[in-house]
């Protein structure tokens, strides 16, 4: 999840809505190819989920799960081939969204149950955050890595004006280590 509270689908769709809008010069309804009708214009579809190439990493925190989500753009209506000149040359221009002009197989128009009418594929990138675990802190008065300083009252970080000692007895780091002792020669 977003931190709007919106997954990465609902994400990339609203992302890429407001970018046709820009480029189309009208809003771009979502929804699947209208087989009639009188409203010409452009209709956007996601169409399916395609595996992206996924990275790892050593350490413990887990890299985002990486997808495409593939979106046909079609014309809806002659007055929609206009619009969709518009779309065209925009991502051409910019880049940020690939195009495919492979969206013609009557499979697809069938099970749409839509007439084969231009369009385009766009991939958009997606991606699932896993968030990343929070690192322990250390203590204020001593160093030591811990949530609490045993030093100080109810795990409290506010420093007190004397010093005190470290938190010897917790942090095994900060032990005071035995002095020499005699040696066996001696």
């Amino acid at each position: 999840m977003t931190v709007d509270g919106r997954g990465p689908i609902e994400t990339a769709t609203a992302e890429l809505v407001e970018w046709l809008t820009g480029a189309a010069g009208e809003p771009v309804p979502i929804g699947p190819p209208r087989a009639g009708g009188d409203a010409d214009g452009l209709t956007l579809w996601p169409l399916e989920l395609r595996p992206a190439q996924q990275t790892r990493s050593s350490g413990a925190v887990r890299e985002p799960y990486r997808f495409t989500v593939r979106y046909l753009l079609s014309v809806a209506g002659p007055a929609g081939l206009a619009v969709l000149d518009r779309v065209l040359a925009a991502t051409t221009r910019d880049g940020r969204y690939p195009v495919v002009l492979e969206a013609g197989a009557a499979a697809l128009w069938h099970a749409l149950d839509a007439a084969p009418r231009p369009a385009l594929l766009i991939d958009v990138p997606a991606q699932v955050d896993h968030p990343t675990p929070a690192a322990p802190r250390s203590c204020s008065r001593c160093g030591c890595v811990r949530s609490r300083c045993a030093r100080s009252p109810a795990g409290s970080s506010a420093r007190r004006t004397s010093p005190s000692p470290p938190c010897a007895s917790r942090c095994p780091a900060r032990r005071p280590r035995p002095a020499p002792g005699p040696t066996a020669g001696s």
